[in-house]
């Protein structure tokens, strides 16, 4: 029983001794102060965060409107400097277009000066060549064919004196396509320097004759000698002899 008083009385000593002058009352007015004080400062607290919170929201917000201006900014650069690409592209090509015209305008010119000068040598040239042509073929083939027609594509034909017919060149022998051409050579020789004296230079061309053709052939440059200077080239004895027998003078250079 004394031991309870005892502990008691420890109890009330501690409590005197929290409390000292304050009764219960007090305390319990101090304590709602404190707690109503507590909550006005955490709700003060959540205003602060909440007013941070904003700020940093706007500033956020304005941030992203600075993002975007330079987005727009630099899509618009881009979008400007393709543009200058294809507008670069469109002259370049325009160039082109530009030499393209042209070429074609130099080319319908020449082709339309091509067909004139075609349609005069058809005209003018071509009857006189086909008749010197004649005249020299005729003699290099002992009036074989009496005839030379050139087609409009240029292509040489002959008429042979018996059957009456013309034969494509294509179609005649090697040694006869040779006495064509060089009576073509003759031919345009008569006609480009009609008013000319020119040399003419034969090298060792008649190496595919043989002595009637050689012959015929040196009979042309005799009828013609008195009009050019013939200098006739070769490796063979034949052309000196069957000169001197057509009673020719020749001066003989032996190399």
């Amino acid at each position: 029983m004394k031991e309870k008083v005892s502990t008691k009385n420890n109890k009330e000593e501690v409590l005197r001794n929290i409390l000292q002058d304050e009764d219960f009352e007090e305390i319990k007015t101090k304590y709602n102060s404190i707690m109503k004080l507590k909550e006005e400062e955490n709700f003060s607290s959540f205003q602060e965060i909440k007013e941070e919170k904003a700020i940093v929201e706007e500033e956020i917000d304005r941030n992203n409107k600075v993002i975007e201006k330079y987005k727009k900014d630099i899509e618009n650069t881009e979008n400007n400097r393709r543009l200058y690409l294809v507008e670069e592209e469109i002259s370049d090509l325009s160039r082109i277009i530009k030499n393209i015209e042209e070429m074609k305008s130099i080319v319908e010119i020449t082709k339309n000066n091509i067909l004139e000068t075609s349609r005069k040598i058809k005209e003018e040239f071509m009857p006189e060549l086909e008749k010197n042509l004649g005249k020299y073929f005729n003699i290099l083939t002992d009036n074989r064919y009496k005839e030379v027609s050139i087609e409009d594509s240029f292509a040489i034909e002959v008429k042979e004196s018996e059957e009456d017919r013309f034969i494509s060149l294509d179609n005649l022998s090697l040694g006869t396509i040779d006495q064509m051409y060089f009576s073509l050579r003759f031919s345009l020789i008569d006609i480009m320097f009609s008013n000319s004296e020119i040399p003419i230079i034969l090298d060792d061309c008649f190496t595919q004759y043989d002595d009637d053709r050689l012959k015929n052939a040196l009979d042309i440059i005799t009828k013609v000698k008195d009009k050019y200077q013939i200098l006739l080239f070769t490796c063979h004895k034949r052309e000196e002899q069957f000169l001197r027998e057509l009673g020719q003078e020749i001066n003989l250079v032996q190399l």
